[in-house]
């Protein structure tokens, strides 16, 4: 009884280890021009993912791994802003991106 609950507390220490490295979030922001006006299908990528911006000029990347990116917001293959970011916790908010032109 006693090597079994040794081995329950073993499994139980080793899967806590592996949910805390296997932590993600979902990276949330809105994307403007500089006149104000939402930025409309532009690219944001950080961690080898990307999104588009919506109509509104929001976008959401899901599943990034917690860490530190560089988040880039680009149009026709042109990076236009390209800003650090941490991704500590399960949902991410990016502070509103203002696009210099």
């Amino acid at each position: 009884m006693v090597k079994r609950l040794g081995w329950i507390l073993i499994l139980l220490l080793a899967m806590t280890t592996l949910s805390v490295y296997a932590q993600s979030s979902q990276v949330i922001g809105d994307v403007y021009r500089r006149d104000g006006k939402p930025a409309i299908n532009y690219t944001v990528s950080l961690a080898g993912k990307y999104a588009f911006t919506d109509v509104r000029g929001r976008f959401r990347i899901p599943d990034v791994p917690f860490g530190q990116y560089k988040v880039q917001v680009s149009k026709d293959k042109r990076v236009l802003v390209s800003m650090p970011i941490t991704v500590n916790q399960v949902n991410t908010r990016v502070p509103r991106i203002r696009l210099p032109r």
